[in-house]
């Protein structure tokens, strides 16, 4: 019975209404009203924390900046040793053309053009997904997903 007289104090007790309030913030520097109460703590820290958000926005241009160029030179060089590897089969194909091994030497020209035009497809479908897939990422930011 003690159970059934509970519930019913439950009840019949007055009703408590709450309201939760909840803010989230997320990027590289403190909201303005932060920044004033960091200033009130510790003159000069709004500077600081300003100061620290350019270096670090600075640091990260300049790892950019070095990881494209680094890309841009491995894809140099890749087109160089690509090109070298073409002459020489080129090259060495005309050869044996030229001591008068005819299948040989047209072999190795065929076999050379063709790794050079799979390299080349290869090359276009993979720009085509790299690009699909940064227009893909370009519209799902701009979109708010």
């Amino acid at each position: 019975m003690s159970q059934l007289q509970s519930s019913k104090q439950f009840l019949s007790s007055p009703k408590v209404n709450a309201i939760v309030a909840h803010q989230e913030y997320s990027g590289p520097l403190p909201q303005a009203e932060q920044f004033e109460h960091y200033e009130g703590v510790l003159v000069g820290s709004a500077n600081r924390i300003l100061t620290m958000a350019e270096k670090q926005a600075d640091h990260r241009r300049k790892i950019e900046k070095v990881a494209i160029y680094c890309s841009n030179a491995r894809s140099l060089l890749g087109l160089f040793g690509g090109l070298i590897i073409a002459l020489v089969g080129l090259v060495g194909g005309a050869f044996l053309i030229y001591k008068g091994k005819s299948l040989e030497g047209l072999g190795a020209f065929v076999a050379v053009l063709v790794s050079l035009l799979v390299a080349y497809f290869k090359g276009l479908n993979r720009q085509e997904k790299d690009l699909g897939m940064k227009s893909g990422a370009m519209l799902g930011k701009s979109s708010g997903k």
